[in-house]
């Protein structure tokens, strides 16, 4: 059993860690380990989840959403701070978010707005809440950075507009659609294009830096 466990040099060496602050860790009790004479061993997988884990936690108490959150539940005066669960009514108020739309939001999906539901409503965690509309906010801003309009679309292909729309129409080119507006993922876009083979002689350029505006006929046009 002893071979299977690392020395706290190699454990080191795998986490690139100091090895004197891993044995202070390991001393103090704060990750496992197996003590021998004069010597410490380590479930090497083990102390990377403890580790993984601590990080997000820490992660998770230095989160500024979650401080302001809290901060305007002190001020306001109608919350016990000591209790970890909070109503929809104050998360609500604490996140400055409209209830219905928060309720809904988390009773349609859980796992992205993590709620507890009970007889006498739904409870929010202000740490968990606060985390998860943080990575969903992230997760938006991504998918906006990668979003590309008809006209980015046809430079890269080196086509008209029109071209671009009955592709997305009729070849299977993805998009999602916005009124008459074409919106394309950048990343979907260049699958498509090597699964067909169409050539991409045009590089893409993103919505964030170069402002458009349509003509007449639909068309969009980079504004200078």
């Amino acid at each position: 059993m002893d071979s299977a466990l690392a020395t706290l040099t190699q454990l080191a060496s795998s986490l690139r860690l100091p090895a004197e602050w891993l044995e202070q860790e390991a001393l103090a009790g704060r990750i496992p380990c197996l003590r021998l004479t004069n010597t410490l061993r380590f479930n090497a997988h083990a102390v990377a989840e403890i580790l993984a884990s601590r990080a997000a936690e820490e992660r998770l108490m230095t989160n500024p959403l979650y401080e302001k959150a809290r901060a305007r539940l002190v001020a306001s005066g109608c919350a016990d701070m000591k209790r970890t669960m909070f109503s929809l009514g104050e998360a609500a108020l604490a996140f400055e978010l409209p209830a219905d739309w928060l309720e809904a939001e988390a009773l349609a999906d859980p796992k992205r707005l993590p709620c507890h539901v009970r007889a006498a409503g739904v409870l929010f965690s202000l740490r968990g809440l606060a985390h998860a509309l943080q990575e969903r906010d992230q997760h938006e801003r991504h998918t906006r950075a990668r979003e590309l309009g008809t006209w980015q679309v046809a430079e890269r292909f080196a086509k008209t507009q029109r071209t671009i729309r009955r592709w997305a129409d009729h070849k299977g080119l993805p998009h999602t659609r916005d009124g008459s507006h074409y919106l394309f993922d950048a990343w979907a876009v260049q699958r498509w294009a090597c699964r067909n083979k169409v050539p991409t002689p045009g590089e893409p350029r993103g919505l964030d830096t170069i402002p458009y505006k349509e003509n007449a006929d639909g068309d969009q046009t980079a504004q200078s």
